[in-house]
């Protein structure tokens, strides 16, 4: 969490060796579009040169504190949902806001969200225990899908120049009823899987494909982010169906068995992930990022990840350099 007498912004910390100490870097492009609580030039106070007129952009006192985080979660949602989903989110955050629970306040419901190949990745966390209670019942997750869907249908009934009986008020009650919602909780471990399907009967404005059964919905609960799934299975998923013949595959967020995760994509370009490059490192020994894209073509097209490639390079050869001390 970062604050300054101007505002406040919750982000994940990535710990850098390559800062220097009491130095902090954040991209300006995050905003309230993307993320519940990142708007970083709301940090930077109005102070602008007499002379240029231009903001002190680069000198920005702030204060980095911890955040003590209860419940974190992932939703992969359709991109058909993903509007009325940032409604819910919006409305949810605004009335779980408490001013009075701390000095410096901050709500209750913290998410963001990034596109993905097949569907949209939101990421949720809380900081309190009465929200994450509440993200372990059945019924918080059913109003929200519920208002999601009222919400979809409105849309698309606004978006029409004439009434049309296909997109009247008992069409979400229909559509709810044919959605086919699968639950696991583990009490124990305080986590939650839910996983909503809906027949392709029902029409979705991106869908090119006619398929069985669309997945709209996959979503995990856990206290800690390293309990949650991958997304890189189940975000193909919502392209196709055929590799998860089980709902019990997308409940566990892994199919049963013979899947190689390739991990956090690292060359957008090619579709490479983190795991593919580290196995092109330690396995078949490549030492340079021109001898990694020739075996897996990650970095071989703008460039932008090479990098980041030559990192996990020193990376692998600093934890070889221990393995052998």
């Amino acid at each position: 969490m970062t604050i300054t007498e101007c505002s406040t912004v919750v982000a994940q910390v990535e710990v850098s060796k390559d800062m220097r100490l009491g130095d902090s870097f954040m991209p300006m492009h995050w905003s309230d579009a993307f993320a519940s609580l990142a708007r970083v030039g709301t940090l930077i106070p109005t102070k602008v040169d007499p002379i240029s007129a231009q903001p002190e952009l680069k000198n920005s006192a702030i204060v980095v504190q911890p955040l003590p985080i209860k419940s974190v979660g992932r939703i992969l949602v359709h991109p058909d949902w993903l509007a009325p989903a940032l409604v819910q989110l919006r409305q949810l955050t605004e009335f779980t806001s408490d001013q009075s629970q701390a000095e410096v306040s901050v709500p209750n419901l913290i998410w963001s969200i990034s596109r993905q190949q097949d569907s949209i990745l939101i990421n949720l966390a809380t900081s309190t225990e009465q929200m994450s209670d509440a993200w372990l019942t059945v019924e918080f997750w059913q109003q929200f899908v519920e208002s999601v869907v009222n919400i979809h249908q409105r849309s698309n009934s606004d978006s029409l120049d004439k009434p049309d009986k296909s997109h009247s008020p008992d069409r979400s009650d229909s559509e709810l009823a044919e959605l086919d919602t699968s639950i696991m909780i583990y009490e124990a471990a305080q986590q939650l899987r839910y996983v909503v399907r809906q027949p392709a009967a029902i029409e979705l404005a991106s869908s090119s494909a006619q398929l069985e059964e669309q997945l709209m919905l996959a979503l995990y609960i856990a206290p800690q982010s390293e309990q949650l799934p991958s997304i890189h299975w189940l975000n193909s998923c919502f392209a196709d169906l055929s590799d998860a013949p089980s709902v019990k595959w997308l409940l566990a967020g892994k199919p049963a068995s013979g899947y190689v995760d390739p991990g956090p994509l690292v060359c957008a370009c090619m579709g490479v992930g983190e795991n593919t490059i580290i196995n092109a490192i330690t396995s078949e020994e490549c030492d340079d990022a021109i001898s990694v894209g020739k075996l897996c073509q990650a970095g071989t097209n703008c460039g932008s990840c090479v990098g980041q490639i030559n990192e996990l390079i020193k990376q692998c050869r600093s934890d070889k350099t221990v393995e052998l001390a």
